[in-house]
């Protein structure tokens, strides 16, 4: 039942062709990223949907466009998906308004709030919260972090995937970190401001260096369950054989390197890990395939 799950899942993704069918041209190129991000997030939480299962409630903080939450609603699942659109992202509602259309007026279990995590205080709590590069966007991470934990239902689990800026790379432009966010915009202050997306300087502001090691020190003064894999990690290097997209925009530079410090990663301690990949819990231990560090 779970494999079968998780087939289906995967094979009844929309369509690219299909699903941009109608969209300005203009909005293309941003659309065709969002649509990688979210069927990569897909995969990424296909285990942790096959052990929650469609009665559970489900959360999607910063959903983006809403392509990874409408579809999972379409599914079957009851999900809920919250997304403030902040600096760097004004095309959203445009983006956003061509997925509503696609999947077209149902019945299915799906609630939108235009709300960031720190501001949502919905009156139920959930079974399964997920997020998907968007952490790094947070204004106050760590905060927002204490907000996930406490919309957890008991033996919930919530699953967070974001950037490590521990590590001195800026994934979103394909730059080396120097020194800090100060000292790398003078270095790099073109290459941000002429970066291909639709608010490269509003992307930029948004970014607030999160890291695995302030969220290790703060899941441990807080007392909260967490535990930080490496499944996310093997994924995203996968997509480097997989996605000629994705290895467009990312380069053969970097497919070089992280083919080269892939193997070596999963034997060091999590704070080297490129991406964060954390899953928090209330009660029960995490099943998890992708072995990793609890605190």
């Amino acid at each position: 039942m779970e494999k079968t799950l998780k087939n289906n899942l995967l094979s009844n993704f929309p369509d690219f062709d299909q699903i941009i069918e109608g969209l300005d041209s203009d909005l293309l190129e941003d659309f065709a990223t969002f649509y990688e991000e979210s069927r990569f997030g897909l995969t990424l939480i296909l285990e942790d949907l096959s052990e929650t299962g469609k009665d559970a409630d489900i959360l999607e903080i910063g959903s983006g466009i809403g392509l990874l939450s409408r579809y999972l609603a379409s599914q079957g699942f009851k999900v809920t998906s919250i997304e403030p659109a902040g600096k760097g992202f004004g095309m959203m509602l445009n983006l956003q308004e061509h997925v509503n259309k696609f999947f077209g007026s149902t019945n299915y279990k799906y609630v939108f709030n235009r709300s960031s995590i720190e501001d949502f205080n919905p009156k139920i709590k959930y079974d399964f919260i997920f997020s998907i590069n968007v952490f790094e966007h947070i204004k106050d991470p760590l905060e927002g972090l204490r907000k996930t934990y406490s919309l957890l239902e008991k033996r919930g689990i919530a699953r967070i995937v974001t950037p490590n800026y521990g590590i001195p790379y800026e994934p979103h432009f394909n730059i080396p970190i120097i020194l800090g966010k100060k000292f790398t915009h003078m270095i790099f202050r073109t290459r941000i401001q002429t970066f291909r997306c639709y608010d490269p300087i509003g992307l930029w502001e948004s970014l607030n260096w999160i890291s695995i090691s302030k969220v290790r020190r703060m899941l441990i003064s807080e007392s909260i369950s967490g535990h930080f894999g490496y499944g996310a990690m093997d994924l995203y290097f996968g997509r480097l054989r997989e996605n000629t997209r994705f290895l467009a925009r990312k380069g053969l530079w970097f497919k070089y390197f992280a083919t080269k410090v892939k193997f070596f990663l999963r034997f060091l301690p999590p704070r080297f890990y490129p991406i964060l990949d954390l899953k928090i819990t209330i009660g029960g231990q995490i099943k998890s395939r992708k072995c990793g560090v609890y605190v």
